[in-house]
C-alpha cells in the first residue's frame, strides 16, 4: 500500500519535526533564561552604579579634604574640599597644577619626613599637624590622616585633611593671654626683688651687727654696776634685770634676723620665677646626664630617699639643658617637702620615653598625693599646701610650669596616681632591666638592681617636651 511504501519517509519526517519542535522550545527557554539573567545583571549593575555614585558623591562632597597621591608625592585625585583648602577653584585644577605637594609646605621638611616614615612603618597616621601655604598665598594649618595602600601591586598614599587654622589661632590667642599673665606676674616678682632685696639685706646685716655689739657692751656694764654703793641685794637685782634685758634683746634680734632670712629666701624665689634671669642657651645634650646631675645636686637634702631612674642611654635632646635641670631639681625639692609618707620608705621615680618627636617624662612620688579639688591649683603662683616658717610660699610648681611652657615649649599635667616605686626599662634585646638610683643614704648615684614593691597614692607629674626646640618656639 501507499502507507507501507512511504511509512519510512513519514516516520523520518515526523521525527525531524518533533526534534525541531523540541530544539525550538529549548532555544526559546534558553533565550528566556538568558534574557532573565541579563535583566537581573542589568538591575544589579544599576544598583552597583547607584551605590558607586553615592560613594562618589560622598567622596566629592565630604566636609573633609580627601586625596590620593603616588609614591613621588604627585596627586592622583582630590575632592572639592581638598581643592578649596589649597585655594583652587576645582579639583581638576589642583591635580593639574600641583606637581609635588611638598612645594606647599611651611612646616620643617623634617616633620613631613617623619609623617611619611611613620606611614611606611605603621601603614597609617592620624592627626598629624602641618603648616602649609595654599595657592592663594595664605598660611594655614591642616591635620593630616594618611595611609599606605597597595592596589594591583601599585603602592600609593591616600587620606584626608582638615583645616584647623581657626583652632590653631584660638590656641595662639590663649597662649598670648597666658604669656601676658605670666609677664605681669614676673614684673611683680622682679619689682619686689629690686625694691626690697637691698634694704632687707642691709637690715639683716644691721641686726647681726647690733647683736654682736650688745655682746661687747654687756660685760663692761656688768662690771660697772658692781662698783656702786648699792646694797648687795640691789646690785644682784640690777644685774638680774640687765641680764634679763640682754637675753630678751638677744632673742628679739634672733627673731628679727630669722625673719629677715625668710624674707630674703622669699625674694630669691620671686627672682627664680622669672625665666629670663637664668641665661638659657640652646644646646645638644644627653637627657640621662641632665637627670643624673639633678639627682646628684639634691643628694644633700634627700638622705634616706630612693630615686628610681628609667631613661634610655642614647636619648638626645636639642633644647635648654639648664631649664630641664632646674625643672627636675625643683620637682625633687617639691617631693622632699610635700611627697613624704610616714609609713613608707620615701622615694620618687622618673620614667623617660620617646614618643615620635617628643620626650615624655613622668615624675612620681609615693607620698599622700593631693586632694582632687586642689590639683588644678598646684601650678598657680602662691598656692601651697604647707605654708610655714621655712619660706614655702607656693612658687615651686609655678616655676616648673613657667619653665616647661615658656622655655622648653612643652606641656605639663598633674594628677594623683597609684604608684609602684620601681622603674622597668626594656633593653634592645627585648629583656627588662630594673634601673634604680641607690638610696641617698649610701651616697651613690649609679643604677643598681633592686626590687621595690610598696604601693601608695602619690603625685604624678607628666611633662611632654619636644626633642628639638627652636628659639622661635618659646612662648
Amino acid at each position: 500500500t501507499v502507507f507501507s511504501m512511504y511509512a519510512y519517509i513519514f516516520g523520518s519526517v515526523t521525527e525531524v519535526l518533533l526534534l525541531s519542535f523540541s530544539l525550538a522550545d529549548r532555544i526559546a527557554s534558553s533565550q528566556r533564561a538568558k534574557r532573565k539573567t541579563e535583566k537581573a545583571l542589568l538591575e544589579e549593575q544599576s544598583k552597583h552604579l547607584t551605590t558607586l555614585k553615592r560613594y562618589q558623591d560622598l567622596y566629592e562632597n565630604a566636609p573633609v579634604g580627601n586625596f590620593q597621591s603616588d609614591m613621588n608625592h604627585s596627586l592622583i585625585n582630590v575632592n572639592r574640599t581638598c581643592a578649596q583648602i589649597f585655594g583652587f577653584d576645582s579639583r581638576e585644577e589642583m591635580v593639574r597644577k600641583v606637581a609635588d605637594i611638598r612645594d606647599y609646605l611651611i612646616s620643617p621638611y623634617e616633620e613631613y619626613k617623619n609623617l611619611i616614615r611613620e606611614v611606611m612603618t605603621s601603614n597609617q597616621v592620624t592627626n598629624h599637624e602641618l603648616k602649609i601655604r595654599n595657592f592663594l598665598g595664605e598660611e594655614i594649618w591642616i591635620s593630616v590622616a594618611m595611609r599606605l595602600t597597595d592596589l594591583d601591586g601599585v603602592r600609593r598614599f591616600e587620606g584626608s585633611i582638615v583645616d584647623i587654622s581657626k583652632r590653631k589661632q584660638a590656641e595662639l590667642e590663649q597662649r598670648k593671654l597666658e604669656a601676658e599673665r605670666l609677664e605681669v606676674m614676673e614684673q611683680f616678682a622682679l619689682g619686689i626683688a629690686k625694691e626690697i632685696n637691698t634694704p632687707l639685706g642691709s637690715n639683716a646685716a644691721t641686726a647681726a651687727f647690733v647683736k654682736e655689739t650688745l655682746l661687747d657692751v654687756k660685760a663692761p656694764i656688768l662690771v660697772t654696776s658692781t662698783e656702786h654703793d648699792d646694797t648687795e641685794a640691789q646690785k644682784e637685782k640690777r644685774i638680774r634685770q640687765l641680764e634679763s634685758f640682754m637675753e630678751l634683746a638677744s632673742q628679739s634680734l634672733d627673731l628679727i634676723q630669722e625673719n629677715q632670712r625668710r624674707i630674703i629666701r622669699v625674694v630669691k624665689r620671686f627672682r627664680e620665677v622669672s625665666a629670663q634671669h637664668f641665661g638659657m642657651q640652646l644646646n645638644m645634650f644627653r637627657v640621662k646626664d641632665i637627670l643624673t646631675d639633678s639627682i646628684d645636686a639634691r643628694r644633700w637634702n634627700m638622705a634616706g630617699w630612693r630615686v628610681n631612674l628609667d631613661c634610655p642611654e642614647d636619648l638626645i635632646m636639642h633644647s635648654y639643658s639648664k631649664a630641664l635641670f632646674l625643672v627636675v631639681d625643683q620637682l625633687l625639692e617639691n617631693a622632699t617637702i610635700h611627697g613624704y609618707h610616714e609609713q613608707l620608705e620615701p622615694q620618687v621615680s622618673m620614667q623617660v620615653s620617646q614618643q615620635g618627636d617628643q620626650l615624655v617624662l613622668v615624675f612620681q612620688d609615693n607620698g599622700e598625693g593631693v586632694k582632687p579639688e586642689l590639683l588644678d591649683k598646684l601650678v598657680q603662683p602662691f598656692f601651697t599646701t604647707k605654708r610655714g616658717p621655712l619660706g614655702h610660699i607656693g612658687l615651686g610648681l609655678y616655676m616648673v610650669y613657667n619653665l616647661v611652657s615658656r622655655i622648653l615649649a612643652g606641656r605639663m599635667r598633674v594628677e594623683n596616681a597609684e604608684t609602684v616605686a620601681d622603674a622597668t626599662a626594656k633593653r634592645s634585646d627585648g629583656s627588662q632591666d630594673r634601673m634604680q638610683q641607690k638610696p641617698m643614704t649610701q651616697g651613690a648615684s649609679a643604677a643598681q638592681s633592686t626590687d621595690v614593691s610598696k604601693t601608695s597614692q602619690g603625685l604624678k607629674i607628666t611633662l611632654t617636651l619636644p626633642l628639638k626646640v627652636n628659639e622661635n618656639q618659646q612662648t
